[in-house]
């Protein structure tokens, strides 16, 4: 299983990763006993992470907070 990449409060993280022509994807959010789940072809992971949305950029599963999820659509 690969660990996600928490990605900050830092609001030009996401433009910048499609500037870069990177292609991102919002995964699965929901909260059960705090924890969010996401699917891959590798399979189903999932992890305590309370305060995040999960994204998936270029297929590697990256997570992000719901305030940046929130700026970014």
């Amino acid at each position: 299983m690969s660990t996600p990449i928490i990605v900050d409060d830092d609001y030009t993280t996401i433009p910048y990763l499609l500037r870069q022509g990177q292609r991102i994807n919002l995964i699965h959010w929901h909260q059960i006993d705090e924890r969010w789940t996401y699917e891959t072809m590798h399979g189903n992971y999932c992890g305590r992470n309370q305060s995040s949305w999960l994204l998936e950029v270029n297929g590697e599963p990256r997570a992000v907070s719901r305030a940046m999820w929130a700026f970014f659509t």
